[in-house]
């Protein structure tokens, strides 16, 4: 049957019992990496680079990953497979872990790591064959402080997100100072002109 598998620290665990402490960083403040990736027949997509980049995000903010990157994709694997989805959304977190209160990173102890698998349904045929309406936002985002990292801190996508379904719209782009558009809130943008792919470059966060 499809469904959700969640994986706490290597312990795949069922949903409604998957919990982490009141006092882990993620939760107190957003202090955490992530990546998120899509399966095609089941088999992750871009999974070597996916990984390469979290741990470039680790990096970026002071944290060492907590296994090495061919350890967790088996520990990917072996949540994809007890989802039994034939297609799966995949969300990977990594926070620095528990610790007092204080920002003090140093504080905190061993990195958490927490996989969600969700089953993948397609999007809708309307959306391809219609389009969708965006609207386009500056924003500042968490990200900033640390150029080029996923951080687990999205609330200025969710607040660009949240603006733009307020106006009937169903994504929000958002816009660096000089307004080059950077990405949407949950998406990457992409742009066919005269048969060339092109999206913003990795230097534009």
């Amino acid at each position: 049957a499809m469904g959700r598998a969640i994986s706490i620290d290597g312990v795949i665990t069922p949903p409604e019992e998957a919990k982490v402490s009141v006092y882990d960083r993620g939760f107190l403040y957003g202090d955490g990496v992530f990546e998120t990736l899509r399966t095609y027949r089941g088999v992750p997509f871009a999974l070597d680079e996916h990984l390469e980049r979290l741990d470039g995000s680790a990096r970026a903010i002071g944290m060492t990953l907590p296994l090495s990157l061919p350890a967790i994709a088996h520990e990917i694997d072996a949540a994809l497979r007890a989802s039994a989805n034939p297609e799966s959304y995949v969300r990977l977190m990594v926070t620095r872990g528990q610790g007092p209160f204080g920002l003090d990173p140093s504080q905190a102890t061993a990195p958490l790591r927490v996989l969600f698998v969700e089953p993948l349904p397609p999007p809708p045929a309307a959306i391809y064959r219609d389009g969708v309406a965006a609207v386009t936002e500056r924003s500042e985002r968490a990200a900033d402080a640390a150029p080029g990292a996923k951080v687990v801190n999205y609330l200025a996508s969710m607040l660009a997100l949240q603006r733009a379904r307020a106006v009937g719209a169903h994504e929000a782009l958002l816009l660096d100072a000089e307004g080059h558009i950077l990405e949407g809130t949950t998406s990457n943008v992409f742009l066919v002109i005269e048969g060339e792919l092109l999206t913003p470059p990795n230097g534009a966060i």
